[in-house]
């Protein structure tokens, strides 16, 4: 269906399609050219109406580590217009991954990191390796998640959470990350693909729901004024 460098697009039964990481490096990293690539998945993608619900994987031992460093140094010494632009981009790119009009669940076998975990916040449901570690490390580079976890991880598992997590750049495990509700299962990392094409299938079949999950990240939060003090605090 679809070959990159470091992703493809794979019909798998029932109008299933599988959307696996896997770059020439040790780790997925979502590089400009991975970004790219994930731009012509969406539109073939979008184009193709015997889709019924889209798999996330990665074919590494971890998920994605986040972006690539390597290219912040010209990034960085743009101008703030042309950063700006480079963000939008990937926004925009992320905001028609999530709103793909089909179910999508994201498989985390390892690291989801970073931008890698923002783009597992776009599908509506992830299905974590008790192995498995989630967060934003990023900001102890002195930047914040950039790709829309700022706004998605919030109304996931609530600002005071989101906030912590945002701002500490730790690494939850994945027990703390289905406590708070940042992942949806957890189970061993033999079982991650099983039960998150089963759980697919559930979507699919409309025994979950999956619009009304992905209508839950973009509904605006309404906190009372004790809960605008605990987001504060954390912060």
């Amino acid at each position: 269906m679809f070959e990159g460098k470091n992703l493809s697009l794979k019909k798998l039964d029932s109008g299933i399609v599988e959307l696996c990481f896997d770059g020439p490096g040790s780790v997925n990293t979502l590089n400009i050219a991975t970004v790219l690539e994930i731009k012509n998945a969406v539109d073939m993608l979008a184009g193709d109406k015997s889709v019924s619900g889209l798999l996330i994987t990665s074919g590494k031992s971890t998920f994605i580590v986040g972006a690539d460093i390597t290219e912040f140094t010209e990034l960085f010494s743009g101008t703030k217009e042309a950063l700006a632009d480079a963000m939008l981009e990937v926004h925009g790119i992320f905001n028609r991954l999530e709103d793909l009009p089909f179910p999508k669940v994201a498989a985390i076998g390892g690291f989801a990191l970073g931008g890698g975990f923002e783009l597992a916040l776009t599908a509506e449901y992830r299905v974590c390796a008790d192995v498995a570690a989630v967060g934003f490390p990023e900001v102890k580079l002195g930047i914040i998640p950039g790709y829309g976890g700022t706004v998605r991880a919030p109304r996931l598992m609530g600002c005071d959470n989101a906030v912590e997590w945002i701002c500490s750049g730790k690494q939850a495990k994945a027990a703390e990350a289905l406590a708070l509700g940042a992942v949806d299962t957890v189970v061993p990392l033999e079982q991650v693909r099983s039960v998150a094409l089963a759980m697919l299938a559930s979507a699919i079949a409309g025994d979950l729901d999956f619009n009304k999950r992905r209508e839950e990240k973009k509904t605006p939060i309404l906190l009372n004024d004790m809960e605008r003090l605990m987001a504060f605090v954390s912060a």
